[in-house]
Order: C-alpha cells, then sequence, then structure tokens
C-alpha cells in the first residue's frame, strides 16, 4: 500500500484537473450549507424556513458553475441572500459545527464569485 497522503493529494489534483476550482467551490456551498443546517439539527428545529431560504439561497449558487454574466450575476444573488442568512441567523450563535460550516459555505460562495471569469465587480 502506498502512502495515503500521497494517494489523497493524487486523488484532489485529478478532481481539480477535472473540474476547476470554480465548479468545486459551488458545490461546496450547497453541501456545506447543507450541513450547517443537518448538523446538529438544532437550526432546522429553531428556525426551519429560514434553514430552507439558506438551502435555497446555496442551491441558486450553483449557477455560478457556468461561464456568463448572467450566471455569475445569479450566483451573486444567491450569495448574497445566503450572507443575509448568515448575518442574522447564523452569526449571533457562530459557536459550534453548524457555525463552521455556515461560514465555510459562505467563504466558498464568495471564493468561487472572486475567480468567476466574468465577475461583475
Amino acid at each position: 500500500m502506498g502512502n495515503p497522503i500521497q494517494g489523497a493529494r493524487v486523488w484532489a489534483e485529478d478532481l481539480v484537473s477535472r473540474h476547476g476550482w470554480r465548479t468545486l467551490l459551488h458545490a461546496a456551498v450547497p453541501a456545506l450549507a447543507t450541513l450547517g443546517v443537518l448538523v446538529p439539527p438544532v437550526l432546522l428545529a429553531r428556525d426551519f424556513f429560514w434553514s430552507v431560504f439558506a438551502l435555497g439561497a446555496a442551491a441558486v449558487t450553483l449557477t455560478g458553475r457556468k461561464d456568463g454574466v448572467s450566471h455569475w450575476t445569479t450566483a451573486a444573488g444567491g450569495a448574497g441572500a445566503y450572507f443575509v442568512f448568515w448575518a442574522l441567523i447564523a452569526l449571533p450563535g457562530i459557536g459550534g459545527a453548524d457555525g463552521l460550516f455556515l461560514t465555510a459555505a459562505l467563504a466558498a460562495a464568495i471564493g468561487a464569485l472572486s475567480i468567476h471569469p466574468d465577475k461583475r465587480w
């Protein structure tokens, strides 16, 4: 057996070369937001509609995987809506695993928008 760290590095490099950082970051947004809402499920039980809003906003950011100004604008709208959720609901109770995942989702959304070839800022 080979070195597991080396194997993980090769796997990650292959994934990035096939899909690109932008696509991986956009795909990470809804995945991390889902983890933030569901682990632990306190946020889902306490703020159900805000949780649904956050997951919907995170899903909208997936449109940024394609090139074009309209795709970037739609993804930026989703990231902005997710930021509203993060600032109003997630930030006051930032401690814990849910805060980590929700903040990582926001960081991934901002990172994906910043490396989009048709960004408007």
